[in-house]
């Protein structure tokens, strides 16, 4: 190997002797000889000397100098080399990674912000929706307050404690106050362009907005569940234009229907719809709200021309024009009616008006029961007489009012209808004889109508005092809460509905009071509860309410609206497809779900430890499959849909009655309720008000073989008391069961019935129809089991519902 490979040793030689690399330069084999042995002897003489060293030759000296540093400057060279061949490959697997990890990196931030694929289902399921985020930290919301002030200015701004909590509960609604149900602050815009601009400031922060009117709704509409602001309309309290001509009116949200029809009653007209005082148009338009002059009238879906709105990204429409009919696109106005402020803000309404009845008056009559006040309604409603309202207030509401002071009479503690009258004074005189004649008829125990307005004023002020004098019964303890809640039925279910719910009231032993719009088959419950002992037992109460309504094809919201309480019932009212599609037209309307979010649909499911409301609904179909197959259980089997735990078949968990199991230990259960019962439901009678009966005769052969149980006041008719029983409910059976029998026999002595059709000591193949007396006041069911089979039935066995 040559210097000319180690370039650094070549130098060094270089620099030490610059003629030492010159081959001429080089000596000689002999001359080196001579010189080493010139050098040893001089060793020796240095040696003879003593101390005396022999030195070494200055050209040696360098040489060897030289020659150790090439090879120093040879090893370095070589180290060098190494350490950058490893250097290099190191280089090269740590730019590898590193292009990887950046690839990777880049591909995933590629994934989650390129566009992904749009939807193209018609409906939003809940599973499918990813919760909404939103930006309330304190340094946004501060950054926000800044430019809600230059928008509304200071004074119309508010961070109060008092007025943060007024705006997100009452003690009148059934929501129950969340310690983080609360907004940031309060803001009080004065015009539309304020509301845009609000709006504007809430959509680029990502900031949730609660809108706010009276304040009287009662479902939890107006609890900020998302923090972020409030939206008080107070201030846009303005009736802005009266078009006496065109019958409308253009007002602001924050007016109410008092103070409008105050003014309108200048011009001898008047704005129909009358919820509870002080109820306000924007709350009104949201609920899609009525009141007592509905059953002549209509509700608020019938009064609204158009709206001016503010969308949830500050957008401002306007829904239609002024003319009465439009077929024009589609009617955004009614698609706002009943929204609650979750598609939009309403910032003006044109409202109908129309001009006021020449003469009204007001009439109150008494009735020994509900069920006789309910005739009497529907006596009225069938003779074609043309009133104006008819409401119905049942003996503990009246006591509460008589209770309460606020009225300047005393009234019957008893069911009392109140009836409002409309037109000419001819015919509000012809009207009232009418209803007079006809309630007389039904067992009225007492009629009074107004002579004056004075009388008028004072009759119809108690079915306006019917809230505050339930809750005055609560004054003076932070512990009582007022759960008000309404539903609505087919009218000809509503006698039924009534019963039912006051018998539920009356056993739980809670004040509950009843009043009803009966003209439109919807009525409201006020319950008293303690708030700290007693509120499961009141929402169980309303949960059966509402779960009867719907049964009965009914609504869980007559006029109150949905809100936080009852958005989890809408599945069962209407299915889930129908749910789904209303949380898409959310969405298309406020992506980000900045408008009072939660209400009506959730907008993400439930928190840990919190259950949706529900209950199985099914509607009377017989399987027959099912009754005759025995060994599959069905939602649609009478036994099978029983809420109860301890009766459900094997499909709902626990004792399977209809399956095998359950056939082996109570074969008298499963032979007469799964297969005669269901059979027996394959003609259902549409006759209204009349309970439904279902019994067996045994095979003993006294001839009134046969019990009834009424469970309105718990009494017996049982003529073979050594004779199992199982009682049902009437919950899931038709008024009547339209059955055969071979021949009619008289009713059992102290019996309600009128009469009974049997066939004494035969095989009975079907059940038996009978008609009941109206004085019936409760669902009666019964059922006696062949002797045969006696000991097969458990006597401890005996609420199954159907």
């Amino acid at each position: 190997m040559s210097l000319r490979s180690f370039p650094r040793a070549a130098t060094v030689l270089r620099s030490a002797r610059p003629g030492l690399l010159n081959p001429a330069y080089r000596l000689s084999p002999c001359a080196v000889a001579r010189r080493r042995d010139g050098w040893r002897a001089q060793r020796r003489w240095k040696s003879d000397d003593g101390d005396k060293k022999p030195e070494v030759p200055f050209n040696l000296q360098l040489f060897e100098s030289v020659t150790a540093r090439v090879q120093k400057a040879k090893e370095e060279e070589i180290r060098q080399a190494q350490l950058h061949q490893r250097t290099a490959r190191g280089r090269f697997f740590a730019t590898l990674f590193a292009v990887i990890v950046t690839g990777s990196i880049g591909y995933w931030f590629g994934q989650a912000t390129s566009p992904k694929p749009e939807s193209t289902s018609s409906t939003a399921p809940l599973a499918t929706i990813v919760p909404p985020k939103h930006n309330i930290s304190e340094a946004n919301m501060e950054a926000a307050w800044t430019d809600f002030r230059d928008i509304v200015g200071k004074e119309n701004l508010s961070l109060e404690k008092s007025e943060l909590e007024s705006h997100s509960g009452s003690s009148w609604s059934s929501h129950p106050a969340e310690p983080g149900d609360v907004p940031f602050c309060v803001v009080k815009p004065g015009n539309t362009q304020e509301v845009s601009a609000i709006m504007k400031v809430c959509h680029e922060r990502k900031i949730p907005v609660t809108p706010y009117s009276g304040g009287t709704s009662l479902e939890g509409h107006f609890a900020a569940t998302r923090g972020g602001i409030c939206i008080d309309f107070s201030r846009m309290n303005n009736i802005l234009k009266l078009h006496k001509d065109d019958l409308d009116v253009v007002v602001q949200p924050a007016v109410g229907w008092e103070l409008l029809n105050e003014e309108l009653a200048k011009d001898n007209l008047f704005f129909p719809p009358d919820p509870g005082p002080g109820a306000m148009i924007g709350g009104m338009v949201g609920t899609g709200c009525s009141g007592t002059n509905a059953y002549r009238y209509g509700t608020m879906k019938d009064w609204v021309l158009s709206l001016t709105v503010v969308l949830a990204d500050g957008t401002v429409i306007k829904t239609r024009q002024r003319p009465r009919k439009s077929s024009a696109g589609y009617d955004l106005t009614r698609m706002f009616i009943g929204s609650e402020g979750t598609l939009g803000l309403v910032t003006e309404a044109t409202l109908k008006v129309t001009v006021k009845p020449q003469h009204t008056s007001v009439a109150v009559c008494a009735f020994p029961t509900v069920r006789h006040a309910a005739d009497c309604v529907f006596k009225v409603v069938g003779a074609g007489v043309p009133i104006a309202a008819i409401e119905i207030l049942d003996d503990v509401q009246m006591q509460c009012i008589n209770d309460a002071g606020q009225t300047n009479k005393t009234w019957k503690n008893a069911p009392t209808l109140f009836f409002k009258f409309a037109g000419t004074p001819n015919s509000v005189k012809e009207q009232i004889s009418q209803v007079q004649g006809l309630a007389k008829k039904t067992g009225s125990v007492s009629f009074e109508f107004a002579k004056s307005e004075e009388e008028k004023t004072d009759l119809w002020q108690a079915r306006k005092e019917a809230l505050w004098s339930v809750m005055a019964k609560g004054e003076g303890s932070d512990d009582v809460g007022v759960w008000t809640t309404d539903v609505a039925v087919p009218l000809s279910k509503l006698p039924r509905i009534i019963e039912e719910a006051k018998d539920e009231i009356s056993k739980s032993g809670l004040l509950g009071s009843i009043v009803g719009h009966v003209g439109d088959g919807n009525f409201h419950s006020i319950i008293l509860y303690n708030k700290k002992t007693e509120y499961e037992k009141a929402k169980h109460l309303v949960h059966d309410m509402v779960k009867r309504a719907i049964e009965l094809e009914g609504t869980a919201t007559g006029e109150h609206g949905v809100g936080l309480v009852k958005r989890d019932y809408l599945e069962h009212e209407l299915g889930t497809s129908s749910v789904d599609a209303m949380r898409q037209l959310k969405r298309a309307f406020d992506p980000l779900c900045l408008l009072n979010c939660d209400k009506i649909v959730r907008a993400s499911a439930p928190k840990p430890g919190e259950a949706k409301k529900s209950f199985l609904v099914e509607k009377v179909k017989p399987d027959h499959t099912h009754a005759l197959l025995d060994r599959k259980a069905s939602p649609n089997c009478a036994t099978c849909v029983t809420p109860g735990a301890e009766l459900r078949c094997g499909a709902y968990k626990d004792i399977n009655y209809c399956g095998a199991e359950g056939q082996k230990k109570n074969w008298s259960i499963h032979k007469f309720v799964c297969k005669q019962f269901v059979s027996s439901l394959e003609s259902p009678r549409a006759d209204a008000g009349v309970p439904g009966f279902l019994w067996f005769q045994h095979s003993r052969s006294a001839s009134d073989a046969l019990f009834f149980e009424y469970l309105d006041h718990g009494g017996h008719d049982v003529s073979a008391s050594s004779h199992a029983e199982i009682q049902f409910e009437d919950a899931r059976l038709p008024h009547t069961v339209d059955l055969w029998a071979k021949e009619p026999a008289s009713a059992p002595p102290n019996s309600d019935l009128e009469r009974i059709y049997r066939a004494p000591n035969k095989t009975i193949e079907r059940a038996v129809g009978i008609e009941v007396a109206t004085k019936v006041s409760g669902p009666v069911v019964a059922v006696a089991f062949a002797g045969e089979k006696q000991a097969d039935v458990h006597s401890n066995v005996t609420r199954p519902v159907m």
